[in-house]
């Protein structure tokens, strides 16, 4: 009997200590802008789709259900958000301002790259 209640609360304190860090160790989400490539998730490997445009192909591949992502030069997000809206800037170029949480960013704006005055 002594030896299962010693047993409880040890499994208690060491689930407490499990649980704690858990939600101690989750990043805390952050506000960035970045530039990048809008496109699907199933676009990424460059794949050319027999009959399909790299556009006609990302469209389809949403209307299934596909996630939408965002590329930039050394890493790749998943973008949440109005679809609608990001839909418009599939297999574009874009720049996004939201907030980052671990891979996915919740996007805020999006609109085409300012171009530089020559």
């Amino acid at each position: 009997m002594k030896r299962n209640l010693v047993f409880s609360i040890v499994s208690v304190a060491v689930l407490s200590l499990i649980l704690s860090v858990q939600s101690f160790a989750r990043a805390i989400a952050t506000d960035v802008s970045f530039t990048g490539k809008v496109t699907c998730s199933q676009c990424v490997d460059l794949t050319q789709r027999k009959g399909f445009t790299p556009w006609s192909w990302a469209m389809y591949r949403l209307s299934q259900g596909d996630s939408i992502v965002f590329i930039t030069s050394d890493r790749i997000y998943k973008l949440q958000g109005d679809r609608a809206q990001l839909s418009k800037y599939i297999e574009d170029k874009a720049t996004i301002t939201g907030h980052l949480d671990v891979n996915t960013i919740q996007v805020m704006t999006i609109a085409h790259p300012v171009k530089a005055a020559k």
